[in-house]
């Protein structure tokens, strides 16, 4: 794990700045951030522990709010 923390910071310095290492995933950015999901599903889970599924079609936009993309339909 920490040959990949290290190569991570070296090759994108900066990347994973964001996250928090307590609540993995959980993170918030400085930008506008898009999603649209073309297929699969995906769930969203914000702050205050509501998640919601994301299905083909949907869309998402965060912006400088906490939240993180679990996978749990892999």
């Amino acid at each position: 794990l920490a040959a990949a923390v290290l190569e991570l910071s070296t090759k994108l310095p900066g990347l994973a700045d964001p996250l928090e290492a307590d609540h993995p995933g959980m993170h918030i950015t400085a930008t506008i951030d898009y999603e649209h999901v073309v297929s699969g599903r995906c769930v969203l889970a914000l702050d205050d522990r509501l998640t919601r599924e994301r299905r083909p079609g949907d869309a998402v936009m965060q912006n400088g709010t906490r939240y993180a993309w679990p996978n749990p339909f892999e």
